[in-house]
């Protein structure tokens, strides 16, 4: 199976389409948020464009992307067969990296709107 006819495997794939779909939103989410909290307390340091940078580091290339990479992969991959019992490992690590990182970044979310919450700085 060549790279193109996973990637249209995956857009039918409702399931996996959603995971990708729903991480993708939950990181822009927490993205806006934090810097319409850092905006909003006067006390915080200005929003300095080296955040922008911190955050696509360390969600999008060090989270977001890997976790759709191993999604992509799994789509590739032939499924583990023992007798009448098919598995997708890959895809399984994937929906499991997917699940930690929505619980994780739903936290930040739930901070950022949260205004007793102590405002963060992001860091490297």
């Amino acid at each position: 199976m060549s790279l193109g006819e996973a990637l249209q495997q995956l857009a039918t794939d409702h399931i996996q389409w959603a995971v990708i779909v729903t991480i993708l939103a939950l990181g822009v989410l927490d993205f806006v948020l934090g810097v319409l909290r850092a905006w909003a307390d006067k006390a915080a340091p200005p929003v300095k464009l080296e955040y922008l940078d911190v955050w696509v580091r360390t969600q999008l290339a060090g989270r977001i992307v890997p976790i759709i990479l191993v999604l992509i992969f799994a789509a590739l991959a032939p499924p583990v067969t023992i007798g009448d019992f098919s598995l997708q490992p890959l895809a399984v690590a994937g929906n499991i990296a997917a699940a930690a990182y929505a619980l994780s970044t739903s936290k930040s979310i739930i901070d950022s709107l949260n205004p007793s919450t102590p405002d963060k700085t992001p860091t490297e």
